[in-house]
């Protein structure tokens, strides 16, 4: 299975063992090695992502007898890579592997040459990788702050090949080889004990906890595409579960006596801009006032005169509006129609389209009152964009030397429905902030929403599809 349960994660070494073998010793025709690594790819990519026919049946309205051919055919096209790679690999590349390194090392540098090469020429949806399994060991995932991703996939495809590699020879000589256990543990003692350091490190550099609550609106597309073509119970609806949501985050806060939190909104959670209506912008800022913090809130920017719209973060403290920041990377299909520039009458021909723009600029979110701290707002699955997300943070880290950074992750995935896409949001997510060595406030609308600890330990989960207020503390450095 391409996402496995946290619990099993070890099984990733014996399945890759596994096709390994078939690859490199059962095998030897060059067409049968082909059809068996794209029939791994298209195992991974069908397991692990059948989730897009249950979204182009309830976010896009197709019938499940149009839903389920698409998805299985786009997970198709997208395994041709790695069919592509595994014919230029096993005609090219690794006969020439053997000729110049011929024997055993032939064999692990084929190997590691291999699986290291696929992990960047295969094409991989929003940025994941069978290499983050590893992610569900919190020392393992802790050693990502040391290693980063790419550190991670070289170390742990050379372990592969390596201890592939002291398996032959075991069988070889019909006994065990004290070889393969070594590298085994070997390989779980080096990253384990950097994980251990890195997280011992972080946790005392991150001695102070910041109370945040999360908002988990659990309300569905329909309900908002339903705003979206002027049925106004939906709109009054929306605003409502928000109400009762700060309410009930009032309530937590005064009774646990709670200082200066950060409450944070999923995105796109206000169906409207409240600074472009004073009615909504006084409502806001009478519940910022409410519960005496700061509020990261999700919502749209509409443009009538363009007929552009924004998906934002915006935030607001006990003195009103700060600022906001527009979602840069868009979601084809989600967020805007590919190809629009083409026929831009598309939106008026098929209302229920999302029409969104690019904002075109990075922007930390500063907050000065109360627990200082710059938030880098990333929206869905802007966090995934590794290249994004570095420039952003060394964007912050020049510009707020003095600030704690802080990254909140505003998202939705209630389109993805009851299906493994949270968890391999979630997870992704906790990858991220182990790389980067950050804390992550992450709220969603129908859940995972959870607080991710710089060394990349969930500290708290909510609920899925349930409407609940969130609250928990997150580490934030020692001083300012």
């Amino acid at each position: 299975l391409s996402f496995e349960p946290y619990g099993i994660w070890i099984l990733l070494i014996p399945a890759l063992w596994i096709m390994t073998r078939l690859l490199f010793v059962e095998e030897k025709k060059l067409l049968n090695r082909v059809i068996h690594f794209a029939s791994f790819v298209y195992g991974i990519n069908l397991f692990g992502f059948y989730w897009l026919a249950y979204t182009f049946h309830d976010f896009g309205h197709l019938p499940w007898v149009a839903a389920i051919p698409m998805s299985v055919t786009m997970l198709f096209l997208a395994s041709l890579a790695s069919a592509l790679w595994a014919f230029i690999f096993f005609r090219y590349v690794y006969p020439l592997i053997e000729r110049k390194t011929p024997g055993e090392w032939g064999l692990f540098l084929g190997i590691f040459v291999f699986y290291l090469a696929w992990e960047y020429f295969d094409y991989r949806f929003f940025g994941w990788s069978i290499v983050m399994g590893f992610g569900s060991n919190e020392l393992l995932l802790a050693s990502v702050g040391y290693l980063k991703t790419h550190g991670w996939r070289i170390y742990f495809f050379l372990f592969i090949a390596l201890s592939f590699v002291f398996l032959i020879q075991a069988k070889k000589q019909g006994k065990f080889y004290w070889k393969t256990l070594l590298a085994s543990l070997v390989f779980l003692l080096i990253p384990a004990s950097l994980g251990a350091i890195n997280r011992k490190n972080l946790k005392k550099f991150y001695a102070r906890s910041q109370p945040v609550l999360m908002l988990q609106g659990n309300i569905g597309n329909f309900e908002k595409k339903i705003k979206e073509l002027d049925a106004p119970p939906s709109f009054h609806n929306i605003v409502k579960q928000y109400r009762n949501l700060v309410e009930k985050a009032a309530i937590e806060i005064h009774a646990e006596s709670i200082q200066d939190p950060w409450v944070v909104w999923p995105e796109t959670a206000l169906p409207i801009l409240p600074i472009s209506d004073e009615g909504a912008r006084q409502q806001v800022e009478h519940w910022v006032r409410l519960t005496k913090g700061s509020h990261i809130i999700g919502g749209y920017e509409e443009n009538p005169e363009s007929g552009n719209d924004f998906n934002v973060s915006m935030l607001f403290d006990d003195n009103g509006y700060v600022d906001r920041y527009r979602k840069n990377i868009l979601i084809p299909f989600g967020e805007y129609f590919p190809g629009d520039f083409l026929y831009p009458d598309i939106y008026k021909k098929f209302p229920v389209l999302n029409h969104f723009s690019s904002g075109g600029e990075q922007k930390v979110l500063v907050n000065r009152r109360g627990v200082r701290a710059a938030f880098i707002p990333l929206i869905c699955y802007e966090l995934l964009s590794e290249s994004f997300v570095n420039q952003f943070v060394d964007s912050a880290r020049k510009n707020y030397p003095d600030f704690p950074i802080v990254i909140v992750n505003q998202t939705n995935d209630s389109w993805f429905g009851p299906t493994s896409q949270p968890y391999l949001h979630a997870q992704l997510h906790r990858w991220h902030a182990a790389r980067l060595k950050l804390p992550i406030i992450r709220s969603t609308n129908t859940g995972i929403s959870q607080l991710v600890a710089p060394w990349g330990e969930s500290l708290i989960s909510g609920p899925m599809f349930q409407a609940d207020v969130i609250v928990g503390q997150l580490p934030i450095p020692a001083a300012d």
